[in-house]
């Protein structure tokens, strides 16, 4: 087992955060562009709230996981939802999705396979701690932190919805810094018409 492997299972060991059993605001806020039917990738999908959310309303949804704890947690809240536990760092992606859900946990070299990763009018939603989140958090690895406007290079080819750089405020009543992306890939290859 990673490293990383260890971190993700002990934090999803102990006492479980309310938050993280609940869909992300962000995909609440604009499900309604997402299709009705097709296949959904979540990427660090943690306990499943957003994957469980989707497979409910219809949607093929595959939820992606280092944490094994996590894929516990998720398969008892949703017991037929395919769930893989694996290390992103290596995985590799064979097939298209219609959707790809990446919450809080980014990866550049994976974040440059999303347009590959999606079928043509796919859609991209994004929410990840931003750079300057390390002015007052400067222990957390920058390596996993966005740029200022580096989302919106990552989106050439797809049609923004929606951007935001800044501070939120989570259920919990924390506040975090973070990049939000909301995209729609082209249907022509990702070429402005």
């Amino acid at each position: 087992m990673t490293e990383a492997a260890k971190k993700w299972n002990q934090r999803y060991s102990g006492e479980i955060q309310e938050g993280l059993k609940t869909p992300r605001q962000l995909l609440l806020d604009y499900e309604y562009l997402l299709p009705r039917r097709g296949y959904v990738l979540d990427l660090a999908m943690g306990l499943g709230a957003n994957a469980g959310y989707l497979h409910q309303r219809g949607l093929n949804v595959v939820g992606v996981d280092i944490s094994t704890t996590a894929a516990l947690n998720a398969r008892e809240s949703f017991s037929d939802l395919p769930i893989f536990v694996a290390d992103l760092e290596n995985w590799r992606f064979t097939t298209t999705f219609d959707v790809i859900l990446n919450f809080y946990y980014f990866q550049r070299n994976l974040a440059a396979q999303f347009s590959s990763m999606l079928n043509p009018g796919g859609w991209l939603l994004v929410e990840t701690l931003h750079w300057d989140i390390l002015e007052v958090k400067p222990d957390i690895n920058p390596d996993y932190l966005v740029q200022p406007r580096e989302l919106l290079d990552l989106a050439s080819g797809f049609d923004v919805h929606h951007y935001f750089e800044g501070w939120i405020q989570n259920s919990a009543g924390r506040k975090k810094w973070v990049a939000q992306l909301v995209a729609k890939k082209r249907n022509n290859g990702g070429r402005k018409s």
